[in-house]
């Protein structure tokens, strides 16, 4: 019967301590997320060469707020830190 109270004892202390620990992280979690998006992407054309200097425009189908940017010297683009919601383009 003591190994059984020794064992319920140190599970108990492990649950002291490992509980807040899950909290802590937990709520670390939640102040963590973000309500922002990112769109990236390539611009190429027909025959799948890169578009540098390419003007490209995304749309929120809700609120029509526009973001523009251009292609970089590699066709590439990133739209950071967008609002979440329904996009139309690029």
């Amino acid at each position: 019967m003591e190994y059984c109270a020794r064992g319920f004892e140190m599970l108990t202390r492990r649950t002291a301590i490992t509980l807040p620990g899950c909290l802590i992280l937990a709520c670390s979690m939640v102040v963590g997320q973000i309500n922002t998006a990112t769109i990236l992407g390539s611009v190429t054309d027909g025959s799948g060469a890169t578009v540098p200097a390419a003007a490209i425009k995304v749309v929120n189908v809700a609120t029509q707020d526009t973001h523009e940017t251009t292609s970089d010297a590699t066709g590439s683009y990133i739209f950071d830190r967008l609002p979440v919601g329904a996009d139309a383009g690029p």
